[in-house]
């Protein structure tokens, strides 16, 4: 009886915890799909005319940094990300999934390429703008 009482106060604490762990986990997913969302509409409302190709790709980059995050999180097989990864890029951007699924550490990855899509969309924009 000494011993139950501490045990279930610390189970109780362990599971606050666990929870507060796992509100603030979904809080920042939400974040994370709302910002996306709204990069994908700035991109189809106002710079897809310049560059479509650019801007297509980047908007499939943005849908699979969530699914590489998703598999990261769920400890998924490799195959379960090359099925994104084809999926995604087939077509013209074959070159470009052997180049992702090549990559040791995929998020930084996604990352990087993103940053190099959106500085090329720039550079387009600010071309297109100084005509």
């Amino acid at each position: 009886a000494s011993v139950t009482a501490p045990l279930a106060l610390l189970l109780t604490l362990r599971t606050n915890a666990s929870l507060v762990r796992l509100v603030e986990a979904r809080y920042i997913w939400g974040e994370f799909v709302m910002h996306a969302r709204s990069l994908a509409g700035l991109f189809a409302s106002s710079v897809y005319h310049s560059d479509p190709r650019a801007v297509v790709l980047a908007c499939r980059y943005l849908v699979m940094i969530g699914w590489s995050l998703k598999c990261e999180v769920r400890n998924e097989p490799r195959e379960r990300w090359e099925v994104v990864v084809n999926a995604m890029l087939h077509g013209e951007n074959e070159e470009e999934a052997m180049w992702l699924l090549r990559q040791p550490k995929k998020n930084v990855a996604i990352t990087t390429r993103l940053r190099h899509l959106l500085t090329d969309i720039a550079k387009t924009i600010g071309a297109s703008c100084e005509e």
